[in-house]
């Protein structure tokens, strides 16, 4: 299953058996978790959580600024390890720049926590680098994500420790 992207339309049977298609069942799924969505004060919020920014910066900061400046750090770990390359379909592609958790089923935000805690797996040991302080950043102002549940927990809670005892005033690790 592709995390980014666009899902196919289908008919679904629902139990009163009426069809009803993807996009209805989506848009209901969203209805469910609009109320934060309409509290701008919480958006707001949320969106000024940052490791790089006081966050009164970062709540002024657009994606669009925060993927600049988290891509080209990206990119410069691409340029260490060649193994950070195939972030660069998912968790750092265009695309990323304006999908939504929200509208993500929750199989796909279980496959995107995966890719994350992969990307966390792989950056641990370069957090106290710049760029890889500034690509997490990325996971965690667009993909609200602070804290793995997976395998590779420990090691990346040890090493966002350390990042954020030296380094993050902004972000309650």
């Amino acid at each position: 299953m592709q995390v980014f992207g666009l899902r196919q339309l289908g008919h679904k049977a629902t139990p009163n058996g009426t069809m009803a298609t993807a996009l209805q069942q989506q848009l209901a799924q969203i209805a469910k978790k609009s109320t934060d969505q309409l509290d701008l004060k919480a958006q707001r919020a949320q969106h000024s959580k940052s490791l790089l920014f006081d966050p009164r910066v970062a709540a002024n900061q657009t994606f669009e600024t925060i993927y600049q400046i988290c891509a080209e750090a990206f990119q410069e770990l691409c340029m260490l390890d060649a193994r950070f390359a195939p972030f660069a379909a998912n968790l750092f592609s265009e695309q990323s720049k304006s999908e939504e958790r929200i509208n993500l089923t929750k199989k796909e935000n279980e496959d995107l926590d995966q890719i994350i805690e992969s990307f966390l797996g792989l950056v641990g040991s370069r957090l106290l680098l710049r760029p890889g302080l500034k690509a997490v950043e990325w996971l965690v102002r667009r993909f609200r994500y602070v804290s793995p549940v997976g395998p590779r927990a420990a090691s990346v809670h040890a090493n966002m420790a350390t990042v954020c005892t030296n380094t993050t005033p902004n972000l309650s690790c």
